[in-house]
């Protein structure tokens, strides 16, 4: 069964917490929209979750019910609205995670994830206003990668095949593994001329006896999914058992026959 890897909210609380003690210790302080990790990882159809923080202190006065905007920036001139009112293909698949419009927690969840959906950044930005000011502040964006289930199993009799569907990107690392030891692995070529989505990583090996077989599939350092391959197992050949001829059974069926009828013989001669 494959294994896929889940990261904890426990690391995004871990930055936020770190964002704020530094800009505390620099004296920097002002209204930050802060978007952490700038790069996730969601399987096709699942639902992913994009973090966005609004981090302020109750001593700048920002008033309450900040307006929301999450975009997806494709292009320096190409932009998509997801919040308010999602634009197509996003209407009816984004939730605000927190309805508090006060709350410092303005993520979204992007239900049912496509291919479509790993082009360009998401983009958090509020507007509100602030020591008698409007303001508006953008965090830096998060990208959205992709992937499909893995296929590991026989190609043929003979080769052993590993494949998986991910979005375009150069960080994603496909490899197989022999008896623990990493013995190939795919990487999006960032020179290949289509840029159609998904883009299948596959690799293929020579199948050996006795061997042990995983594949893993990488972002960077840290692996996505994992799966073994089962070698099957080989059923012992059953015994040929020749029939026996049928003029044996013929003959054995005579042998009384010709006896009864040597002695009905017999017995007609005496009588006469």
């Amino acid at each position: 069964m494959a294994k896929v890897l889940i990261t904890s909210n426990s690391k995004r609380d871990l930055w936020n917490i770190l964002s704020i003690a530094l800009l505390v210790a620099a004296g920097a302080w002002a209204q930050t929209v802060t978007q952490k990790p700038d790069e996730v990882v969601y399987k096709l159809a699942q639902n992913a979750s994009m973090d966005c923080q609004f981090i302020h202190t109750p001593e700048q006065q920002v008033a309450k019910n900040p307006i929301l905007y999450w975009h997806k920036i494709t292009s320096l001139t190409q932009m998509t609205r997801l919040w308010p009112d999602p634009e197509s293909p996003y209407k009816d698949r984004v939730d605000v995670l927190d309805s508090d419009r006060n709350s410092p927690n303005r993520s979204v969840l992007l239900k049912n994830v496509q291919w479509e959906d790993s082009t360009g950044k998401y983009e958090c930005k509020l507007s509100y206003r602030a020591a008698k000011q409007d303001k508006r502040t953008k965090g830096n964006g998060v990208k959205l990668l992709i992937h499909d289930s893995m296929f590991f199993g026989l190609e043929n009799e003979t080769q052993l095949m590993c494949a998986v569907n991910v979005s375009r990107d150069d960080g994603f690392v496909l490899s197989l593994l022999q008896d623990g030891s990493k013995v190939f692995q795919k990487t999006i070529d960032p020179l290949h001329p289509s840029m159609s989505l998904p883009v299948t990583l596959s690799v293929i090996l020579p199948l050996e006896k006795g061997k042990n077989y995983e594949c893993q599939i990488h972002l960077g350092s840290t692996m996505i999914m994992s799966q073994p391959f089962q070698q099957p197992l080989e059923t012992p050949a059953l015994e040929k058992v020749l029939p026996e001829p049928a003029f044996l059974f013929v003959a054995i069926l005579l042998v009384p026959i010709t006896v009864l009828l040597a002695l009905l013989t017999a017995l007609l001669v005496l009588r006469r």
